[in-house]
């Protein structure tokens, strides 16, 4: 995957952000409505199952390598078959 995301961690206390949080590409899931909206970001076990649900602000996506339209970055590496 060409993708990082990192989470927001947020003090409400003091309205600071205290910590960027890498998550695990692989279990991080964008939810967009049918005009590719971002509406908010899942994360799932390797069940599958959802452990975690973002609001958009909660999570820095940077994409590799993307092209107009595209959900996701392409890594820089590919398997030699």
């Amino acid at each position: 995957m060409g993708d990082i995301f990192l989470e927001v961690v947020v003090n409400f206390k003091s309205m600071e952000i205290v910590e960027l949080k890498k998550l695990p590409a692989r279990s991080i899931e964008r939810i967009e409505d049918e005009y590719g909206t971002l509406l908010g970001l899942v994360q799932k076990n390797e069940l599958e199952q959802i452990i975690a649900h973002f609001e958009p602000w909660q999570i820095l996506h940077m994409r590799w390598n993307d092209f107009a339209g595209q959900e996701y970055g392409s890594s820089m590496i590919r398997v030699v078959s």
